[in-house]
């Protein structure tokens, strides 16, 4: 609804399109119904992170909520609501929309879908979606730059070697995401070469497998040997030696919150330690 809501603005005009998002919603609604696939709507739910891209979250649902899952329900006819508390089944039949709500982001909850084969491709513009882990991701095109009305760029797993989920990790933390700034001196192509380097890889596999003290103790040695590399670059992958980057590298980076989020976001799994869609095979 962010991207529907900014392209309801008049170019150049103070003002918007009547109805404004919701009439390009509308409008991209009537454009999927034409596909022969189901489409899953989620949305972020009540356990989403406090802060995000430096601002405060508001927890409160916004105006437009109810009013979209109107529209998905005229459309479909079925509603199937996930939250961190209830599960509300209603109409579970043949449908061309499913409408879900994540308990935490939408884009977790979407990736995990996807690598767990309940959806076979996520359609958004929000990059996150590849950090959480996810296969295969369709991001939108422009119109302008069209071939054809449902012309998408497909984005797989499989293609975006030697990045990595490990690397795409590393990447957000190094130079910045929607949970931290990163460092200050960090910048994509050395992110790039860090990766190349497996420190991304090395990382997760710690978090997942270590307990607090032991990880603490991983954390320590492995921002040295970051900072070993980028003195010495002993791995070709840096363009140079970037012995300032590795001065500012602190002893507590990454923080322990913010590579929770990224690695164990909130999603069904983690809290009812599975999905309640168990009518998806009917589809």
């Amino acid at each position: 609804m962010g991207t529907c809501n900014a392209g309801a603005k008049k170019v150049g005009v103070h003002g918007q399109l009547p109805g404004g998002g919701l009439y390009v919603f509308f409008k991209r609604l009537v454009e999927l119904i034409l596909s022969p696939v189901t489409f899953v709507f989620v949305f972020d739910g009540p356990e989403r992170p406090n802060f995000k891209r430096g601002h405060e979250v508001r927890h409160k649902k916004v105006w437009w909520t109810n009013l979209a899952i109107e529209l998905i329900q005229h459309f479909g006819q079925v509603v199937h609501q996930v939250s961190l508390f209830t599960v509300d089944f209603l109409s579970l039949f043949f449908s061309h929309y499913l409408f879900a709500k994540a308990p935490g982001e939408a884009e977790a909850e979407l990736a995990r879908l996807n690598t767990e084969g309940y959806i076979d491709a996520v359609i958004t513009s929000d990059g996150d979606t590849y950090v959480f882990g996810a296969n295969c991701v369709l991001r939108t095109i422009y119109q302008k730059a069209k071939n054809h009305p449902d012309e998408y760029i497909l984005y797989r797993s499989q293609t975006r070697q030697p990045y990595t989920r490990g690397g795409l990790i590393l990447f957000a933390l190094l130079t910045g995401g929607d949970y931290d700034t990163g460092l200050h001196r960090c910048g994509p192509g050395s992110a790039i070469a860090l990766a190349k380097c497996g420190f991304g890889d090395q990382l997760i596999d710690a978090f997942e497998h270590l307990n607090g003290p032991d990880f603490d103790r991983f954390l320590i040695q492995w921002c040295c040997n970051i900072r070993a590399e980028l003195h010495s670059n002993s791995r070709g992958h840096l363009e140079r030696c970037q012995p300032k980057l590795a001065m500012d590298i602190p002893d507590t980076f990454p923080e322990r919150r913010t590579l929770e989020l990224y690695i164990n976001p909130v999603t069904s799994w983690r809290i009812f330690g599975k999905v309640y869609f168990y009518r998806w095979s009917i589809l």
